[in-house]
């Protein structure tokens, strides 16, 4: 996990996003991080990326993070895209809200975790080491 003092500039930089919710994932939520190694993983969710190509939210979050050491690598979604990535059985999407750790929450993820252990249930996910299996016969429709 990281520390109060990196959590916090990691904050602070992202405070131009206006993030809703921020889950830190990856090797730093389960604690298997090299030092020196591993980048900081984050899965940001804000409104202000409504419209703007993924390609240049990344942009905007890698700039926002560009001071932070060690390196984040972040990815944005608004609410609504996250929710239906979860339901579309995006394996990033499904990995980061399986073991991330909420850094920041302004009351959305709820109906994020919600989601997800709908869609986990109904599709008999599970977890398998490079990604997701469910059970035959699952409801995938």
């Amino acid at each position: 996990m990281l520390g109060e003092s990196l959590l916090k500039r990691i904050l602070e930089a992202l405070r131009e996003v206006e993030p809703q919710l921020v889950l830190l994932h990856g090797s730093y939520a389960r604690g298997d991080f090299l030092e020196g190694v591993s980048d900081v993983d984050l899965l940001v969710v804000s409104e202000r990326f409504r419209g703007v190509p993924i390609g240049e939210r990344i942009s905007l979050l890698a700039y926002a993070l560009r001071r932070i050491t060690p390196p984040v690598e972040a990815v944005g979604y608004t609410l609504d895209e996250l929710l239906e990535r979860i339901e579309g059985l995006d394996p990033y999407v499904l990995a980061a809200v399986e073991e991330g750790v909420v850094v920041l929450d302004e009351g959305v993820y709820p109906r994020v975790r919600e989601k997800y252990l709908e869609v986990k249930r109904r599709y008999k996910l599970r977890r398998i080491e490079g990604g997701w299996t469910w059970e035959a016969g699952a409801d995938r429709t």
